[in-house]
């Protein structure tokens, strides 16, 4: 058997089709110059460019059988001049993506020429999948992990060439969760899940604005929600947390918007009713008049005047949520007048004059400046 491969100036007439790099065996002997038949061998080189039809021929099922040509003529022409020549082996390049997410299509092709056909070796990542006619590695991982030592080689009979070998990684997906803080607080964020990596931290205040930190698909992170300043609480969540109790919990399988919503506390709590005001004035007009009751004040500063006309007692220096005293007394910027019923003050510092007009009126920590 005699095998001919032309180079791109010597070419071989078939049926009128110009094809180059054939194997051939022939019937008689060989004569460059004339015209002979020959048998096509089913191991046909091939020295890359165009498909089967136009300037290749490719490996075919049988002995004289060779895809997109005339199966009935066997008269081939050698062209004046032919020339047995050296196959040119195949060139390769390109730079593939060495990191990407689970979940997320992944695709490299590298340039070729001259290449018949494409091999991989190393680690094969789960989900991808390789073309060994265009040397393409695509698909969508399904594995997070490191694969390394990949080598895609491009192969013709004149010899293979490689790229160099090189790793893909493979992390978790990961989503975005942005906070923003109205009114006077902070939040802060603790992730639940036990994540590939190192996930962001969420740390933001009324101060800071929108913040924002990556984590991984399927994470559940906690937020936190502290106010600040004694007349100040948590007044709900919005967006992804719908509740209005700290902390929330917020799964991570998208990207993920959260407000968290400080408000001023109610100034005074009936602790008879159970009701909260946020006015002390609406409170003290709601008051029974003939039951006493108890009206808890915050720790902060009150406008006045005041005047007590029912058997109330003020009850100063709770912080913001009503849970327990502060320990610093509870102020009324003006003037407070006691006119009518069995009335009290404890906790209270009252910044004008104190009148009893009608009493009594029972005192405890008390001061008057």
């Amino acid at each position: 058997m005699k095998q001919v491969c032309g180079s791109t100036s010597k070419l071989i007439r078939l049926n009128m089709l110009i094809f180059s790099l054939i194997s051939i065996i022939p019937f008689d002997t060989f004569a460059a110059q004339t015209s002979v038949n020959y048998l096509i061998d089913k191991n046909v080189l091939d020295c890359g460019g165009g498909d089967d039809s136009s300037t290749n021929f490719r490996n075919s099922a049988s002995i004289g059988q060779l895809s997109g040509v005339d199966q009935v003529s066997t008269s081939y022409t050698m062209a004046s001049g032919f020339q047995a020549g050296q196959v040119v082996p195949p060139t390769i390049s390109g730079t593939p993506s060495t990191t990407s997410a689970v979940g997320i299509a992944y695709s490299f092709t590298p340039t070729a020429t001259n290449a018949y056909r494409f091999s991989i070796t190393g680690g094969m990542p789960p989900g991808l999948n390789f073309n060994t006619t265009t040397g393409a590695l695509s698909g969508t991982p399904t594995t997070v992990g490191t694969y390394g030592n990949i080598i895609i080689t491009a192969t013709n009979v004149g010899g293979s060439v490689s790229l160099p070998a090189f790793s893909i990684t493979f992390h978790a997906n990961q989503y975005t969760l942005s906070v923003s803080v109205t009114g006077s607080g902070s939040v802060h964020g603790s992730d639940l899940s036990s994540a590939i990596g190192i996930p962001g931290n969420i740390a933001c205040s009324d101060n800071t604005g929108v913040c924002g930190a990556l984590y991984p698909d399927g994470d559940t992170i906690n937020l936190y929600a502290t106010a600040t300043g004694a007349t100040n609480i948590f007044g709900g969540w919005g967006g992804a947390c719908t509740s209005t109790i700290s902390p929330c919990g917020v799964a991570m399988n998208g990207d993920r918007n959260v407000t968290a919503n400080f408000i001023q506390a109610p100034l005074a709590k009936n602790s008879t009713t159970g009701v909260s005001y946020a006015m002390l004035a609406d409170a003290l007009a709601a008051a029974n008049s003939t039951t006493p009751e108890v009206l808890l004040l915050i720790s902060a500063s009150y406008a006045g005047p005041l005047v007590l006309s029912k058997a109330i007692t003020l009850y100063g220096g709770w912080d913001a949520m009503y849970q327990g005293q502060t320990g610093l007394n509870t102020t009324v910027n003006d003037s407070l007048t006691v006119n009518g019923g069995s009335s009290g003050l404890e906790y209270i510092n009252i910044f004008g004059k104190l009148t009893v007009a009608k009493g009594p009126l029972r005192v405890r920590a008390v001061k008057v400046r």
